[in-house]
C-alpha cells in the first residue's frame, strides 16, 4: 500500500514539474518573440519615421547600432530554427540598406556578408529549399554590385557568377515565376557590365545577349 501510493505521488510530482517546465518555455519562446517583434519595429517602421527628419542621422546610428547587438545576440541562438534564420539574414540585409544609406559602404557589405552566410547554412542544410535557394542567389547578386562599384570592378565577379549559376537552375526549376525571370535579366546585365569593366569582351557579349532572352522565354502554361 505505501509502495502504491509512493509511486502515485511520484508520478504526480514528476507530471507537475513536467506541466511547470512546459509553461515556463511557453512563456520564454512568448518573451522571446515579443522581443523580436520589437527589434523589427525599431529596426524597419522606426528608422523609417525618421530617416527624412534634419538632423536624425546620429538617432539613425543609434539604432543601427542597437540592430546589430540584438540580430549578434539572435543568431548565437537560432540554429536549427530555419523560420528565424531567414528572418535574420532579411534584418541583415535590411541593416545593410540603411547604413549603406548612411555612407557606412564596409558596415554595408558586413552585415550583406552575414546574410549571405546564414543563407549559405541553409542552403547546405536542404539543397531542395527554393526559398533560401532564392535568397542566397539574392546574397551574392547583391554583394557583387557592392563589391563591383568603381574602383573595385573585379572584386564582385565571383558573387555575380554565383547568383547567376543559382537563377539559372531555379528558373529552370520555375519556368513561370515572372520575377525569376526579371532577376536573372538583371544578373546577366550586371554580370555583363562586370566583365566589360575588366576587358572580358567575349565574355560580355556572351552574357550581353542573354538579358532580353530571359524576358522572351516562353512561359510554362497553368494546366
Amino acid at each position: 500500500m505505501l509502495l502504491g501510493v509512493t509511486l502515485i505521488g511520484g508520478i504526480i510530482g514528476t507530471s507537475w514539474q513536467a506541466q511547470r517546465a512546459r509553461a515556463a518555455q511557453a512563456r520564454a519562446e512568448r518573451r522571446f518573440n515579443d522581443v523580436r517583434k520589437l527589434a523589427h519595429s525599431v529596426l524597419f517602421d522606426y528608422h523609417d519615421a525618421i530617416k527624412a527628419l534634419p538632423g536624425a542621422t546620429k538617432v539613425r546610428e543609434l539604432l543601427v547600432r542597437d540592430a546589430l547587438n540584438y540580430l549578434d545576440s539572435l543568431a548565437r541562438e537560432a540554429q536549427g530554427d530555419r523560420a528565424l534564420q531567414r528572418e535574420l539574414a532579411a534584418a541583415y540585409e535590411r541593416v545593410g540598406d540603411v547604413r549603406q544609406t548612411l555612407g557606412d559602404m564596409a558596415g554595408t557589405l558586413e552585415s550583406q556578408m552575414k546574410a549571405l552566410r546564414i543563407r549559405e547554412a541553409l542552403v547546405a542544410a536542404d539543397p531542395s529549399d527554393l526559398q533560401a535557394r532564392r535568397g542566397l542567389a539574392s546574397s551574392h547578386k547583391k554583394i557583387g554590385d557592392r563589391l563591383g562599384e568603381p574602383g573595385n570592378v573585379g572584386s564582385g565577379l565571383e558573387h555575380r557568377k554565383k547568383a547567376l549559376s543559382l537563377f539559372l537552375e531555379l528558373t529552370r526549376e520555375e519556368s513561370a515565376d515572372a520575377d525569376l525571370q526579371s532577376e536573372l535579366a538583371e544578373t546577366r546585365l550586371s554580370l555583363s557590365s562586370a566583365l566589360t569593366g575588366v576587358s572580358d569582351f567575349a565574355g560580355a557579349c556572351a552574357r550581353g545577349r542573354s538579358p532580353t532572352a530571359t524576358w522572351d522565354t516562353p512561359r510554362a502554361r497553368p494546366p
